[in-house]
């Protein structure tokens, strides 16, 4: 119940300025319950990468930092949602050379959990 209301706050954009706490809240429930919280990824990560492609420029470097983080968190599950952060990825590695070194830590986190 938790996960749908946070992911239903997601999909508001009228709350847009309440995402980055609700990213939050995910990631700690992601992180207590680690791999218990699999059965949500498919939900989770799709409204992360909206959110993500929907925000502010000065919000893509914390969110991609919190995606570094949760993809060492569901370990060796992370390939079924491969192609939609390497679109992610692929659409914003031009835009600023300052997010390059989060996107690598992305990559770095990705190969691990792999």
């Amino acid at each position: 119940m938790v996960i749908n209301s946070l992911m239903n706050m997601l999909k508001d954009p009228s709350l847009g300025q309440h995402h980055s706490s609700v990213i939050d809240a995910i990631m700690n429930i992601f992180k207590t319950l680690g791999l218990k919280c699999i059965l949500f990824l498919g939900q989770i990560i799709p409204g992360f990468l909206t959110v993500t492609r929907a925000c502010t420029t000065s919000k893509l470097d914390p969110y991609f930092n919190q995606l570094s983080i949760l993809t060492p968190t569901v370990k060796q599950h992370i390939p079924n949602m491969l192609p939609s952060i390497l679109a992610l990825i692929r659409d914003y590695w031009e835009s600023s050379s300052g997010l390059q070194s989060t996107i690598l830590q992305l990559f770095e986190a990705i190969t691990h959990s792999l």
